[in-house]
């Protein structure tokens, strides 16, 4: 019926079930499954252990390197630089020693209730509570600041001042 009308309204409506993708489609995007597993594998079948070999590296300074000279093969120490070695010890040492984070660095006071502020009436902040309080205050600062700062030039210029002639 809807040749009758060209105007009519179609409304598609999507089934609950059906979903943007059919079933058994290509995954895209995410993590793989195992990633860490097939490390550990690939580790064991090499008999290699990164975190081992850091720490070493850490310790002693120093690794081993083979080098290839005329054709013939020999093993040469190399030296590792005093900041790469920091680098190190600090990416170690997080798998040692745990990290702080900022919701469990909260400062809290007793109980872990909150932190009570004592607060010390002062002359100046009853000055500062009457009306014209602040304005004084001001006042006193400027007079106190005039006080310390060094006497105004006369305009008469030792001799051999080097703004002298100018």
């Amino acid at each position: 019926m809807p040749d009758e009308n060209p105007q009519a309204l179609t409304i598609i409506t999507r089934h609950p079930t059906r979903h943007r993708f059919e079933i058994g489609h290509e995954r895209f995007g995410g993590k793989r499954k195992n990633s860490t597993q097939q490390v550990r594998d690939i580790c064991l079948e090499l008999d290699a252990d990164p975190l081992r070999f850091l720490i070493k590296l850490v310790k002693d300074g120093f690794t081993t390197q083979v080098v290839i000279e005329d054709g013939k093969k020999r093993r040469v120490e190399v030296t590792c630089p005093l900041e790469l070695r920091c680098d190190l010890a600090k990416y170690i040492s997080r798998f040692l020693y745990p990290v702080l984070s900022t919701i469990q660095s909260q400062i809290s006071g007793p109980e872990d209730g909150p932190i009570e502020l004592a607060r010390v009436n002062t002359e100046l902040e009853r000055a500062m509570s009457t009306p014209g309080g602040v304005e004084i205050i001001q006042r006193a600062a400027l007079l106190m600041a005039a006080q310390d700062a060094p006497p105004a030039p006369t305009g008469i210029l030792p001799p051999g001042d080097k703004y002298r002639d100018r």
